[in-house]
């Protein structure tokens, strides 16, 4: 008989307040995901993307690795980003 891992379920508070380690970790509905470190052809691709994006937009809304809460629970860390103007930082 094999049982199914148990997923365990974090708040906001308890993921903000996880330690830091190397990678990506993300929060969706409250399920901790955890992602190895980029590999190098992963890195430059996202540096080529965020290169090829200041050339049409202002550097202060693009963003790498930058960290969003879309919703309690929820919380994303998009390789590359823009925020629009007079969003929340």
């Amino acid at each position: 008989m094999s049982t199914s891992p148990r997923h365990i379920l974090l708040t906001d508070e308890e993921f903000l307040n996880l330690a830091d380690q190397p990678g990506k970790q993300e929060l969706l509905d409250g399920e901790l995901l955890t992602l190895p470190p980029a590999k190098h052809s992963h890195t430059r691709a996202a540096q080529r993307f965020y290169h090829a994006l200041l050339t049409q937009l202002p550097e202060s809304l693009v963003y790498i690795e930058g960290g969003y809460q879309l919703r309690s629970g929820r919380w994303l860390q998009p390789d590359v980003s823009v925020r629009w103007d007079g969003q929340p930082v």
